[in-house]
């Protein structure tokens, strides 16, 4: 074999297995670039269940974008802003592009997706004391690593970079991946809950727990519509302070109780808003209802003031087809507690048998 041809084939065989290893090199470093299948999956499970979704793709390298993440309601940063000012009953208050809790504690101001900033009555000194109160509202110490002066999140700890707290002249700002259930159910709290719970039924007094993770705000909301009249509230502030809050559904009154004390007040408040109903539907029924001696006069007083008009009546179908005809009103009821207006039908003119209302049916 010429010497020549052989070192030319030697080259091209050289070169091909460098170009091999090359390629094995290349597709080795980008596998283990890759987060691990498994880790991945564990991931997007662990933040579906709480209400945040980020798609396979975007794991694509170490680093968790915040932009990768998709929030899904601005009002999961609620329960976060209540447990920093450790009150559960604070409501939101919109002020141009914010929502500013504020209470004893402080104020928390939330703006953008997931930004916050806090300012506390007594400020943290240092990242210590910022990592304790994040610990407070729901987040464990190990979801964070101090980086450059500030507190980066991590999963699975991997730093979501854009997802940091820092503190500067003792107000905390930040950017959180705060979910629904950001602010843990402590047990303590949902088991003082259910004591409660028990007491006021075995007292007789009808109640249910709603331990869901919807806000305060929404909660309130919906219990006011479906007509519950009174509201128990509780939280860890007023579990040590051995008290809860009873909300009246009538005119809105909070009113701090001792749990001591619990199924006594809200017998009485639920007895005192029963009868202050009754007494505002009694007068409004009183005001609204007219006595009239002629059709004429049931006319005009229903065409002026509506309501009920009471007259009274022969007993006959033919009067109060005519009523209907000429006034547009109906006969509504024959109370039992009959008042004697006259002697006689004010449509007919016979012998009166009894008082009876008339009204507009809608």
């Amino acid at each position: 074999m010429q010497w020549g041809k052989a070192k030319t084939v030697l080259i091209a065989v050289l070169l091909a297995v460098n170009i091999f290893l090359f390629l094995v090199t290349q597709q080795s470093v980008r596998s283990r670039s890759r987060l691990d299948e498994e880790y991945i999956d564990n991931a997007i499970s662990l933040l579906s269940t709480r209400g945040v979704f980020i798609r396979e793709e975007d794991f694509s390298s170490s680093k968790l974008l915040l932009s990768t993440a998709t929030i899904s309601t601005k009002e999961m940063l609620y329960p976060f802003a209540r447990a920093l000012l450790e009150d559960q009953t604070l409501e939101p208050s919109v002020e141009g592009d914010g929502v500013w809790f504020r209470g004893e504690k402080g104020s928390v101001l939330l703006s953008g997706a997931a930004d916050f900033s806090f300012e506390a009555e007594q400020p943290p000194k240092d990242l210590g004391e910022v990592g304790e109160l994040l610990q407070m509202a729901g987040f464990s110490q190990e979801e964070f690593v101090e980086q450059d002066g500030r507190l980066v999140q991590t999963l699975f700890d991997v730093p979501m970079y854009g997802c940091e707290v820092s503190l500067k002249n003792g107000v905390v700002t930040g950017r959180l991946l705060v979910t629904a259930k950001a602010v843990q159910k402590n047990d303590e709290l949902i088991d003082a809950a259910n004591a409660l719970l028990d007491r006021l039924k075995a007292a007789g007094i009808r109640a249910k727990i709603d331990d869901s993770d919807q806000s305060m705000g929404w909660k309130a909301a919906e219990y006011e519509m479906k007509g519950v009249p009174l509201r128990v509230e509780i939280g860890p502030k007023d579990i040590e302070k051995n008290q809860c809050v009873l909300v009246r559904r009538d005119n809105g009154e909070k009113v701090f109780v001792s749990l001591d004390t619990l199924e006594e007040t809200a017998k009485a408040t639920l007895d005192a808003i029963h009868d202050g109903l009754y007494q505002r539907a009694k007068k409004n029924l009183e005001e609204h209802t007219f006595p009239a001696f002629s059709l004429e006069e049931a006319k005009q007083l229903q065409a002026e003031h509506g309501g009920f008009i009471k007259t009274m009546w022969c007993g006959e179908l033919d009067c109060e087809l005519k009523m209907k005809e000429e006034a547009g009103m109906t006969s509504r009821c024959v109370p039992f507690a009959q008042e004697h207006l006259a002697d006689t039908c004010p449509i007919c003119g016979r012998a009166a048998k009894k008082m009876i209302y008339w009204g507009v049916a809608y």
